[in-house]
């Protein structure tokens, strides 16, 4: 929902304006260092109680303090963003058409709904956790829907302003916070004691809390650094144009974060439970179902990025502005996805120091690689120096990790759940790159079929390469036939 009306968002408020959310979506992640790391722990700790770690008193116990500091930084984070919104407008963003006032206020307001998001992931995390994901990716679709194709009307029927846009955003926002409250205490049963604030839930988790802030500070640093520098050195149009190229190319997250949802509750529960016959398995098929569910798209958007914008927005000079910085986005995006399943296996066996050294050791070659590449090469430079950092991440993380867990499958890992597949969907978007005419506006069917033809072909291809998927597969396939019969 949030990729599909982006056109519509520019239709009715202009670039610039679609500029400044893409700045209010730069400070919603930002401001995530403020979780210090406890989102993901109670998501884990969740999945721990599954696997008989806790009991019921004590994971309410935890909840009920991680509450508690939620709801302070969450009023933190309104009043942050409303004191620097005024700088923000006045000294940091380069505006054309719209005025100090105007940004100054609606960035006050989107406070309320970084605030109100942030509060909701934690008990996102705390559902993920106990794995009840379906129902979770029910009420997550439900109210992408309200955000997405409810402001529009909003837009259309009251008024097209950035202001109205954010306080439209602040009310659901709100509401889904409140939601996801009341349905996780409904899926997790209520404590046989009475519960009140005890820190000592959180000393039983501050060492593995502490390594997930500080590789959430790193992350953070190393994905939105691009976009800070950016805003500062180019106009808030031009801005616009360049987070209109992350919004699709982040659209690869869409599949990556369910899938990585999945992933690492049922690892840490089966670490937990010390089922290690399991682990390794698990661990490939993971590994290759996100192959075969990214790479096919990631390549598609990748190759054809040109023939997608131009359906899209139709409108040519946007697609010449974006569609180079689509490409190498969303390739660095694809490396960083391969990595969600060593990742989440790191953090089931609560290893975070993997992570940390990396992105330190990443931390402190980007900045400085970003400031210099981006001054002396402009916006383009950004998303080069992205793909080369998840291309050394591959390259290095996984045989320090294989060093000390599942010591013998880095291969298996590297070959089978990764190159084999990748290959087979990567030879069949170039047969269609070679035979595919220039976009044309006036041709949208052709481009269409072109988009549609080589992401489920070379989706086949990456099936066909991937054994663990493909025997799933088979299974589901013969019980289909045996429940027919019967």
């Amino acid at each position: 929902m949030s990729l599909l009306f982006i056109p519509l968002y520019i239709h009715y408020l202009g670039i610039e304006a679609y500029g400044l959310i893409g700045i209010f979506t730069m400070l919603q992640i930002w401001l995530s260092i403020l979780d210090a790391g406890l989102t993901p722990t109670l998501g884990r700790e969740m999945a721990r109680f599954r696997g008989g770690v806790y009991t019921l008193q004590r994971i309410h116990e935890l909840v009920r303090a991680l509450e508690w500091i939620f709801v302070i930084i969450a009023v933190a984070i309104i009043l942050i963003v409303r004191l620097i919104s005024p700088w923000l407008a006045s000294d940091w963003l380069k505006l054309e058409k719209l005025t100090p006032d105007v940004v100054e206020n609606a960035l006050a307001v989107s406070g309320v709904v970084i605030g109100s998001r942030w509060l909701a992931g934690l008990y996102r995390s705390g559902i993920n956790g106990l794995q009840n994901q379906v129902s979770l990716n029910v009420i997550i679709a439900l109210f992408a829907t309200f955000r997405g194709l409810g402001v529009v009307l909003v837009l259309k029927y009251i008024s097209p302003s950035i202001q109205v846009f954010f306080i439209y955003q602040a009310i659901i926002a709100l509401i889904e916070a409140i939601f996801l409250r009341e349905f996780m205490k409904h899926i997790l049963s209520a404590p046989k004691a009475p519960v009140s604030f005890n820190i000592k839930a959180l000393k039983e988790v501050k060492r593995f809390a502490a390594g997930m802030i500080t590789i959430t500070i790193f992350a953070t640093i190393l994905t939105q650094a691009d976009k800070l520098i950016i805003s500062k050195l180019i106009s808030l149009a031009d801005f616009g144009h360049y987070a209109l190229a992350s919004s699709v190319a982040g659209g690869l997250y869409f599949i990556i974060q369910p899938l990585s949802n999945t992933i690492r509750p049922r690892l840490a529960e089966l670490v937990a439970s010390e089922k290690s016959d399991q682990i390794s398995i698990s661990y490939h098929k993971f590994s290759q179902l996100i192959t075969l569910t990214i790479v096919p798209t990631a390549l598609v958007i990748a190759v054809f990025s040109d023939h997608l914008m131009l359906l899209w927005t139709r409108d040519i000079e946007t697609t010449k502005a974006t569609a180079l910085i689509i490409t190498l986005l969303v390739i660095g995006n694809m490396l960083n996805g391969l990595m969600n399943a060593p990742y989440a296996l790191q953090l089931a066996f609560g290893k975070t120091r993997f992570a940390i050294w990396a992105n330190f050791v990443a931390v402190v070659i980007l900045i400085p690689g970003l400031l210099v590449s981006v001054q002396r090469y402009g916006t383009i430079a950004a998303p080069v120096v992205w793909v080369l950092l998840n291309t050394g991440y591959m390259l290095i993380i996984i045989p320090v990790m294989h060093k000390t867990i599942l010591v013998k499958d880095m291969w298996l890992w590297y070959w089978k759940d990764v190159a084999f597949p990748a290959l087979s969907a990567l030879i069949v978007i170039a047969i269609f790159y070679l035979i595919a005419p220039s976009p044309d506006l006036n041709k949208p069917l052709v481009s269409i079929l072109i988009l549609v033809f080589s992401g489920i072909l070379s989706l086949l291809a990456s099936i066909f390469a991937a054994k663990h998927i493909r025997d799933e597969l088979n299974i589901l396939l013969v019980n289909f036939k045996f429940q027919l019969r019967n």
